[in-house]
């Protein structure tokens, strides 16, 4: 005889009645779907499967259209526990996934969640197939959380934590529980396995509460006196057994008892009866112990993992999409706080600059055009013909300085207007000299002109002409009497280069403030929009002033 396969298959018989522990007690929380159980269960105990079966479909119809998530979720596993019970294990699983299915995304019924879960366990324990942990760790999670012991009672059997388990049966004071725990730990401890089973007996609630653990005490005594050679004994616990059986309904129970009426005769040496209820056994393990069961919760598990992943790919592609909002809002706050930094720095240096100007405003008013009209208001109360030259020589200082205050204004307002096209060089000279003529004549200074008479340059005529007049007015202002001042034009095939030439000391000599006020400011800044360039060479010799503009636009 194999006892190996007897001690087996009792094994499995224990997770498979662990189902009847756990539907036995009923769901912890009542609703209307457990009316549409007690009708399934007066069909079941009439023998009456079909029928059993159809009253918990039409519970489910009846949900889908007015009822509540937990009645519905609550049917679909009464729909689970029958259908095991009747053999069709695949249909179990998929009536147990659709009751996962609408609990997964309420945070509410945890106490319902860990008896679906745990009742996918308990299928994919007894058919062996991978990853029953991951539904029993889960279960326990939530019946801790929700204090769901008779999850718990189950969990603790088939985990084999048996200590615990009676530990805790005592402390809810419960020897339904109890008595479990007892001859399970009798089943492992073969040298106290009698005390356990006789505790276990002393203490077994009565049927009809108690068929489950009725049941399977008896079958445990039956392989407890197979094992001793006490085979009337083991007889007569079986056929006890025998009797509860049909009060279970469920394929799995009818099996087992079969099973060990066929070891006893065995053992016995009726071989024809051994073999009869072998037969009977096999036949319907074969209704429930397929491949196609196995393939099912494979299936169902190859799922969740794969669920599993998208979940978590899905909640990684989430924070990726969090994270770079967060850097996007970061970058844009660093970005309008650059402009707002720039802005700022941009008003603090324009703020500064004005300061500049007015400051630069004052020193040319107080300085420059009040000297220069002092002077003319010096020399106009002497009423001498000979002053004459000189107050006009100042009159046309001061138009100088007015016309370039106005234009330096102009400037600063960003009001100015620039018109290029080509000039007549020789004509704006001209005009300049005329201009200052008297100037020239008081000093001696006598002007060269080194140029043709066409020479032409591609810029605005007034800015031209205000950097030209600046540039012979400081070279006569400074000049030594007596010498001469030389304007060069020469033409390239696209520059015009203007030199203006004179002998005085320059800039760091006698006059360390040569060119100040905004003529030379002015002179840099316009040459410039014309697109030119403003060279200044001074020594003790003299100074040379080059303007170079393009001939063409």
């Amino acid at each position: 005889m194999n006892w190996s396969l007897t001690i087996r298959s009792c094994v499995i018989a224990t997770v498979t009645l662990s189902l009847y522990a756990l539907s036995s007690v009923g769901i912890a929380q009542s609703n209307e779907a457990d009316l549409y159980w007690e009708l399934s269960e007066n069909y079941n105990q009439n023998s009456n499967r079909d029928s059993a079966i159809s009253i918990l479909n039409r519970g489910i119809e009846r949900f889908e259209e007015s009822g509540t998530l937990e009645e519905l979720a609550t049917s679909y596993l009464y729909l689970g526990i029958r259908q095991q019970a009747y053999g069709k294990w695949d249909e179990s699983a998929y009536a147990y996934t659709e009751a996962l299915l609408l609990l997964e995304n309420t945070e509410e019924y945890d106490w319902l969640k860990s008896k679906v879960y745990l009742y996918l366990g308990l299928l994919y324990i007894k058919t062996r197939v991978k990853d029953s942990d991951y539904y029993i760790d889960t279960a326990e999670k939530l019946a801790l959380k929700s204090g769901n012991n008779e999850a718990l009672f189950i969990i603790y059997k088939v985990t084999s934590r048996f200590e615990e388990g009676i530990e805790f049966a005592k402390r809810l004071g419960n020897n339904e529980y109890l008595t479990n725990y007892y001859y399970r730990l009798g089943k492992i401890n073969k040298t106290t396995e009698k005390d356990y089973l006789d505790s276990a007996w002393a203490i077994i609630p009565s049927i009809p509460k108690a068929l489950l653990q009725n049941f399977q005490l008896r079958i445990y005594l039956s392989d407890y006196f197979l094992e001793e050679e006490l085979l009337d004994s083991a007889l007569y616990y079986c056929k006890f057994a025998e009797e509860v059986a049909p009060l279970l309904n469920d394929d799995e129970v009818e099996n087992h008892y079969l099973r060990t009426y066929s070891l006893i005769y065995q053992k016995m040496g009726d071989y024809e009866k051994a073999y009869k209820y072998r037969l009977s056994a096999d036949s319907i393990h074969a209704l429930y112990k397929t491949t196609k069961v196995d393939a099912v919760l494979i299936d169902l598990d190859e799922q969740r993992i794969s669920y599993k992943k998208e979940v978590k790919n899905l909640t990684f592609q989430f924070r990726q999409k969090i994270r770079n909002f967060i850097i996007l809002v970061l970058a844009v706050l660093l970005m309008l706080a650059i402009i707002i930094f720039n802005k700022k720095r941009k008003l603090n240096k324009e703020l500064t600059e004005s300061n500049k100007t007015k400051d630069k405003l004052f020193s040319i008013l107080s300085h420059d055009l009040r000297g220069s009209i002092a002077s003319i208001g010096r020399l106009a109360k002497k009423n001498k013909a000979e002053d004459l030259a000189q107050i006009k020589t100042g009159a046309d200082a001061v138009l100088i300085e007015f016309d370039n205050l106005l234009f330096w204004s102009v400037k600063h307002l960003d009001k100015i207007e620039l018109n290029h096209e080509l000039v007549d060089l020789v004509e704006i000279i001209e005009e300049i000299y005329q201009l200052l003529e008297t100037q020239f004549a008081e000093k001696n200074i006598r002007f060269v002109p080194d140029f043709a008479d066409d020479c032409v340059a591609y810029a605005d005529r007034n800015t031209l002409q205000l950097v030209l007049r600046n540039v012979l007015h400081n070279a006569v202002k400074y000049s030594p009497s007596d010498t001469n001042i030389t304007v060069e034009i020469s033409e390239t095939s696209t520059t015009t280069t203007i030199n203006v030439i004179d002998k005085g000391c320059g800039f760091g000599c006698d006059h360390e403030d040569k060119g100040l006020g905004l003529g030379l400011e002015l002179c840099e800044e316009f040459v410039g929009l014309n697109n030119g360039e403003l060279v200044i060479v001074s020594s003790k010799e003299g100074s040379s002033v080059s303007i170079q503009l393009p001939i063409i636009s």
